[in-house]
């Protein structure tokens, strides 16, 4: 494939103050790099002291509303904007070799300032969430009053507006960006995501008859994990040898046949092997989210070969093939969630034909150079010239 079409990322290195956004995206400017098609980054790394006048400018005495307000506030966003346009006037050389800009996320808009440094470069951006989706999830702060709404909303839609073209992960995003901003069809374009932590796959499993189930996630309440509770209850009941492992809560007291180490950090030797040996042991993975913006966890799993339980809402169905590589159910259904366990924990062999569908599926959909090539086709049908 052509290499004539070559990016300028640009990235927040800190979206907000209280803690980071989903950090899939963050992968695509290194594959990129990785293809030879990336000219440079450019890091919005704010200082302490923008980080704390965007603190204190927030300040509530909630501290739940501060929190969200800290995390959604536009005159941050456009401090953000000057900073990183500042950088990129200091040192264009990247920009200059680019055609196009690749921003991860839009908390702020910065098309206008490239391309009045550079004439004709097309500008995009890549996303795993947006605002509006955020405000259906379980975890949204619904304390921003109407007025926050709004704003917010209004500063995102001119975000987009100014952009050339939208990469989104999902369909259920794509969605999104249609009816609840207003962006043309042929502006915005799904393509997946690809696994944050491929040198962690594993690539050869066999046994699935140890009869555990593995959850990762620290946002045990979004994720379904009270739920998944309940149905090992009913699981071990009738499998008294069956395990749960989760990953990410730290629970007390634990119920008979739970494992819960709390927060596993994938950042040292040890733990990435704590993270390999539990793929190994697991016979499914389960996590029935009642919003997942779009769920990377399913795709390390299909990654690692295990069949995947999950929720058919957001994008769950666009990555989980029902009755292929896992199953998918209405969310809050626990009977629905236990019998399709039990099914696969009694059935090692359907367990595998899933483990190996999905391992397929990941290969043909999940990897990087997959999402990188469906980039670089809809900007090749929108530039020919570039091909």
């Amino acid at each position: 494939m052509s290499t004539s079409i070559r990016f300028c990322g640009v990235r927040v290195a800190a979206a907000n103050q209280f803690g980071s956004f989903s950090g899939n995206s963050a992968n695509l400017l290194p594959a990129l790099e990785d293809r030879g098609q990336l000219t440079g980054i450019y890091s919005a790394d704010p200082p302490r002291s923008l980080l704390w006048r965007g603190r204190l400018l927030s300040f509530h005495p909630n501290l739940a509303r501060w929190k969200t307000r800290a995390r959604r506030n536009v005159g941050f966003y456009n401090s953000m904007r000057d900073l990183v346009a500042s950088k990129i006037r200091s040192a264009p050389s990247s920009l200059m070799e680019a055609t196009h800009s690749m921003q991860i996320g839009a908390w702020y808009s910065l098309s206008s300032q490239l391309k009045t440094i550079r004439p004709g470069l097309r500008t995009c951006s890549f996303h795993d969430g947006n605002f509006a989706t955020s405000l259906r999830g379980l975890s949204a702060n619904t304390s921003l009053s109407k007025q926050e709404i709004q704003r917010l909303m209004d500063h995102e839609k001119s975000v987009y507006d100014g952009l050339d073209h939208i990469f989104v992960m999902s369909e259920w995003l794509r969605s999104s960006f249609l009816h609840d901003f207003g962006i043309p069809p042929e502006k915005v374009t799904t393509t997946g995501s690809g696994l944050s932590r491929p040198g962690e796959v594993i690539f050869q499993k066999e046994c699935y008859d140890k009869q555990q189930i593995l959850f990762i996630g620290t946002d045990f309440e979004r994720k379904g994990g009270r739920m998944l509770l309940e149905a090992f209850a009913g699981i071990r009941r009738q499998l008294p040898n069956a395990t749960l492992h989760l990953i990410g809560p730290k629970l007390s007291p634990l119920p008979p046949g739970v494992i819960a180490p709390g927060f596993v950090s994938r950042s040292t030797e040890s733990g990435r092997e704590y993270f390999r040996r539990a793929f190994q042991a697991a016979s499914v993975y389960a996590m029935p989210s009642v919003y997942e913006p779009f769920g990377i966890a399913f795709v390390e799993a299909m990654a690692n070969r295990l069949p995947c339980i999950g929720s058919n809402t957001c994008a769950m169905p666009e990555i989980i093939a029902e009755g292929k590589t896992g199953f998918l159910i209405p969310p809050g259904d626990t009977d629905a969630l236990t019998e399709r366990i039990l099914r696969l924990l009694t059935e090692a062999g359907a367990a595998k034909r899933f483990g190996d569908a999905g391992y397929s599926r990941y290969l043909e959909r999940f990897t990087w150079d997959a999402v990188i090539s469906k980039i670089i086709n809809q900007l090749h049908n929108e530039r020919p010239e570039l091909a």
